[in-house]
């Protein structure tokens, strides 16, 4: 390496340095640990505005990063927004803007490696990514209109229209 070019890496690498830096202070970035188990999931990610209507409850609350979700448990996005949803075994299930959604089913056993998802997609689009069970016992279905897809182990895309298409 040429003694002239030292100068510039050095200041190549302070400036990448800074820029990471910089990058993880304006997203507010605190990487935290997700730890559920049993009947639940965590919203991991929630842009815009979302809304849940908690089982068993008549009016919406705003859904918030971190917040917790239980079967039957209802869920809209708005223009705009998005959510995504973090299960147990590290499988996460997105919902883009315009999107509702319940989730009709949420167990998770890890110590029988079993789970047992289901999200009844009323209108919308999702993503998920789906990690696969070494046993025969890892369910994970999304149950729309016109179809029902049962999934294990993959990364699949789902919509359904205004004409429940």
């Amino acid at each position: 390496m040429a003694l002239g070019t030292r100068p510039i890496h050095i200041v190549g690498v302070l400036v990448v340095a800074a820029l990471l830096w910089a990058g993880a202070e304006a997203f507010g970035a605190e990487p935290y640990r997700v730890e559920i188990e049993g009947d639940r999931c965590q919203a991991t990610m929630v842009t815009g505005e979302v809304s849940r209507l908690p089982a068993g409850q008549r009016e919406w609350v705003a859904l918030s990063v971190r917040d917790y979700l239980f079967s039957e448990d209802r869920v809209k996005t708005m223009k705009r927004a998005r959510v995504q949803l973090t299960l147990p075994d590290g499988s996460a299930v997105r919902f883009d803007e315009d999107t509702e959604f319940v989730i009709s089913a949420l167990e998770y056993d890890s110590q029988k490696m079993k789970r047992n998802v289901g999200v009844r997609l009323i209108l919308g689009k999702t993503w998920a990514s789906v990690r696969r069970f070494f046993t025969q016992m890892g369910g994970f279905e999304v149950e729309m209109p016109q179809a029902v897809a049962g999934i294990r182990g993959t990364i699949f895309r789902a919509n359904v229209y205004h004409d429940s298409s």
